[in-house]
């Protein structure tokens, strides 16, 4: 019978080749292997138990595994149980345990493993384990740690800087708590490491919190978190980061390891700032520049350093003083009759010589030159907040599998290991060129390549096709993956 109207036919094989669509996640596995990874959740994850079935690094191997080749939900594991290639090389992966390691995995099986990656049910009861194991969470924090140490010893930096956010993850789960927009969802807050292109903590949080609540407490988790070798730590934020008590422990040198750590955060905009901002001179704004193939434009935005000392509770004489800067740009529109008041506009603005400009500010304890300061400050913009996009579009955090806060909590928590297992590939193995691009082309150019996995004398082959622009390439990499420095083990 005619399967369709173009030439051709889909049939199947009667034997299995070992063919895989995956041959490119032959890096992922050398460097988890590298990275000793077995061990390290042996060392800080003990959620599924020491008795029967899968182990923790079975489920928290498939499930970054399911993140890294794109799937978004719980059944999509099924895809990569599905492709006998990929199969083999996850046996060959487990085959790096020792020899008394090898013999008690089978006995977790009583009747026998039938597959070789966990089924959806499997991972979903792992998941919402993490409700009644809290600690479960704080391991997978911890194997988190371990990567940002793996990242500093191979690639070495002295400077941190902190880009502390939160993030919305719509949720249409009976138990998620409505946000500040009105939608149902959770808000993560997330702390960004600039250099190292990397997340370096985490907190998984319900909608309802606000994105400014606790913001002390997370820092001073981040800071513990810095590797050896960081010297020097900035902060950065939205103004969700304008609490007292974040800015002021900052300043006051409170952290026993880094002393005074500076900050520029974008400060809110209330009446007597504005008010404050009316009253410079015309001469005391200076313009903004682009920096456009090396040569500076005006981006229509001003500049000025306001005199501004805001009333705070409890303040203390010998509280720090903080500058202020102002950012203003001229509202080009024509405004109705009727409709030139500051309630028409859903941003601040202020009136400056008779002209309504849209209105932002900053905070800072540093010495810096305004237009310096505030192109820094806004590097957060283009990374950090970019990579809450890559979480939620090229991972599978915009997701989340069920209403459970604590298995929502871990699939998140995975999550951020497969984005830092990547960071770890594109910075430590990939040419520099592949370091900017999405997880979308690795996908396509380096992850989904066709092949055919077999054995052969006592050594897997991931055989690829003879027109195979990327085998160079993927043995290259292979070598670069062998030169890394490892962790110390134990």
């Amino acid at each position: 019978m005619t399967q369709g109207s173009f030439n051709f036919k889909y049939t199947r094989l009667i034997s299995s080749l070992g063919m895989t669509s995956y041959a490119g996640l032959g890096i992922y596995f050398d460097l988890l292997h590298r990275l000793n990874f077995i061990d390290l959740v042996k060392r800080n994850v003990s959620v599924s138990g020491t008795a029967q079935g899968w182990c923790d690094w079975h489920l928290l191997v498939s499930l970054i595994l399911l993140n890294l080749c794109g799937g978004e939900s719980v059944d999509d594991i099924g895809v990569l149980g599905n492709d006998e290639g990929l199969c083999r090389l996850f046996r060959r992966f487990e085959k790096s345990l020792r020899k008394k390691e090898r013999a008690s995995l089978k006995k977790r099986f009583r009747k026998g493993r039938k597959s070789s990656f966990p089924g959806p049910s499997s991972i979903l009861r792992y998941l919402k384990r993490f409700d009644q194991f809290s600690e479960g969470l704080l391991g997978l924090n911890s194997l988190n740690v371990e990567l940002i140490d793996f990242m500093q010893r191979n690639r070495s930096v002295e400077v941190a800087t902190l880009d502390m956010d939160a993030t919305l993850v719509g949720s249409e789960k009976c138990e998620a708590r409505r946000c500040y927009k009105g939608f149902k969802a959770y808000q993560p807050l997330n702390v960004y490491w600039y250099e190292q292109d990397m997340v370096l903590h985490s907190e998984f949080r319900d909608g309802n919190i606000s994105a400014g609540s606790e913001l002390k407490r997370v820092f001073e988790e981040s800071l513990s978190h810095v590797p050896d070798g960081v010297k020097r730590v900035y902060l950065r934020s939205d103004s969700a980061g304008y609490k007292y008590e974040l800015l002021d422990y900052c300043s006051e040198g409170k952290n026993t390891r880094f002393g005074r750590i500076d900050f520029c955060v974008s400060s809110k905009v209330s009446k007597e700032f504005k008010a404050s901002v009316s009253e410079v001179g015309e001469g005391d704004w200076h313009p903004i520049h682009m920096d456009i193939g090396g040569r500076k434009i005006s981006s229509g935005q001003e500049w000025c350093e306001v005199s501004y000392v805001p009333s705070r509770k409890g303040y203390r004489l010998a509280a720090p003083l903080y500058r202020y800067f102002a950012v203003r740009e001229a509202i080009g529109q024509p405004v109705l009759e009727g409709f030139d008041s500051e309630d028409a506009y859903d941003f601040p603005t202020a009136v400056c010589e008779g002209k309504r400009y849209r209105i932002g500010g900053y905070v800072t304890n540093m010495d810096w030159e305004g237009e310096e300061l505030i192109h820094w400050c806004r590097k957060r913009c283009g990374r950090s907040e970019h990579i809450h996009s890559v979480m939620k579009k090229d991972f599978s955090g915009g997701k989340l599998p069920c209403g459970e806060f604590g298995a929502n909590a871990c699939w998140w928590g995975v999550m951020i290991l497969a984005l830092n297992l990547h960071a770890l590939v594109k910075e430590l193995v990939l040419d520099s060129s592949w370091r900017r691009s999405r997880m979308k082309a690795v996908r396509f150019c380096i992850i989904n390549i066709a092949a055919r996995v077999v054995n052969r004398s006592r050594q897997l082959h991931i055989v690829l096709s003879k027109e195979s622009t990327m085998a160079e390439a993927l043995i290259r990499w292979r070598k670069k993956i062998l030169q890394l420095i490892p962790l110390p083990s134990g």
